[in-house]
């Protein structure tokens, strides 16, 4: 009896991970098919490497630091990650 529980379990999770990368799928009109997660990123990544190289080129010809400074901060703290603390246990 469990055994068809899990069984069922399972089924409905595949089914909800099917469905969930069916809606992310974009199709061209070539027929390619295209992880609309993966376009999104890429375009974003490309966007930030071209300010990123724009802000480093505008700090090396003598601009006005302050602002090309923030912009790669704030592009390096959207690309890494969160610190986190490991709890410790009580002794």
């Amino acid at each position: 009896m469990e055994q068809n529980e899990e069984k069922t379990e399972k089924q409905q999770e595949t089914k909800g991970v099917e469905e969930y990368s069916q809606n992310s799928i974009w199709k061209s009109k070539c027929g390619k098919e295209i992880d609309s997660r993966l376009v999104q990123y890429m375009g974003s990544l490309a966007i930030s490497l071209i300010c990123l190289v724009f802000c480093v080129y505008q700090l090396t010809a003598g601009e006005d630091s302050s602002v090309y400074i923030s912009i790669i901060t704030m592009i390096l703290g959207v690309y890494m990650p969160s610190p986190t603390f490991k709890k410790q246990g009580r002794r």
